[in-house]
């Protein structure tokens, strides 16, 4: 099968760290260069996952331009929750073990499925911890915390966390008051003209809830950002070039405010299970940055066949 490209006009048919330094310290000269964006990858040791991953990390290290680095958008595993520290570990052991054949830089964010703690095993669910349910991804991915930034060529990049977690095994999409005061700061710090790249797991803004559901009222609090406006205020006060998304494994693009919005697709496609909705194929992005502040990306099959694998 070719290496199928889904633009927006392909997708629209078959659809029907932390900012530092003053101004005068950074750099706002910009070289073009790409990066490679990836998200919801579910591994398992079932259902081929590694396989499939292996498949994407050699598709990725075969781009014709090589990347400077790469970002997952979270949900790395499948399922941290409700399983004991072990499985936990061993399925993070996976994670890492695969991804570090693609020779590059990762930096990620967190996704509601990498949560531990919740559940059979783990200090939250002795005595619930908030904070308690991403030391596992926090101690696997090496991060100091699960919300920060950084310059890249001129680009400012901004790793946000918009998953709470509640008693018991709930959670919900919310980016917490500490987090959005951390983030005016940040922004503050930044130029107005330099170009920013914000990522996050959950949407703040898709429609994937009318898509599955038909016209409702209001997105459910585990599909959107139940604060996205709040956050996307803050956006609107410099030049955020591109908000990359995650969690719906489906491609999206909106604008909102002059600000684009994508959500980018999935590794897994329907759980390992062949395209999403059918749509959609199991995939990652490539993303371009300009000289000129423009943002370019392209979302790529790496040609999975879930077939073989759905009796496992």
């Amino acid at each position: 099968m070719q290496d199928i490209l889904l633009t927006r006009k392909a997708f629209l048919q078959s659809a029907a760290a932390l900012a530092i330094g003053p101004y005068s310290q950074r750099k706002v000269a910009r070289d073009h260069f790409q990066f490679t964006h990836f998200t919801d990858v579910h591994i398992e040791p079932e259902r081929g996952a590694p396989l499939g991953f292996a498949q994407c990390i050699r598709h990725i290290k075969n781009q014709p331009v090589q990347s400077d680095f790469a970002v997952c958008g979270g949900d790395l595993i499948f399922d941290g929750i409700q399983v004991t520290d072990a499985r936990a570990d061993g399925l993070y052991n996976l994670y890492s073990g695969t991804s570090a054949l693609l020779g590059l830089p990762i930096h990620h964010v967190i996704g509601n499925h990498d949560l531990h703690g919740q559940g059979l095993d783990g200090p939250a669910s002795r005595d619930f911890d908030a904070f308690a349910t991403k030391a596992t991804f926090l101690k696997h991915t090496k991060l100091k915390s699960t919300h920060y930034s950084f310059d890249h060529k001129g680009w400012h990049f901004v790793f946000l966390d918009n998953i709470e977690p509640m008693p018991g095994t709930e959670w919900r999409a919310f980016v917490s008051e500490d987090q959005l005061a951390w983030l005016r700061n940040d922004f503050k710090a930044c130029p107005r003209k330099m170009p920013i790249v914000v990522v996050a797991h959950v949407p703040f803004v898709s429609l994937f809830a009318n898509l599955a559901r038909g016209i409702i009222k209001k997105s459910p609090d585990k599909i959107t950002v139940v604060n996205a406006e709040e956050v996307i205020d803050i956006f609107r006060t410099r030049n955020v070039r591109a908000v990359l998304q995650g969690h719906s494994h489906l491609y999206e693009e909106y604008e909102h405010y002059g600000i684009p919005f994508y959500t980018c697709g999935s590794v897994c496609g329907e759980w390992w299970r062949g395209w999403r909705m059918h749509l959609f194929p199991e995939g990652y992005t490539v993303c371009s940055c300009g000289p000129t502040d423009k943002f370019v990306l392209q979302y790529t099959s790496y040609n999975w066949d879930a077939s073989k694998y759905l009796n496992q």
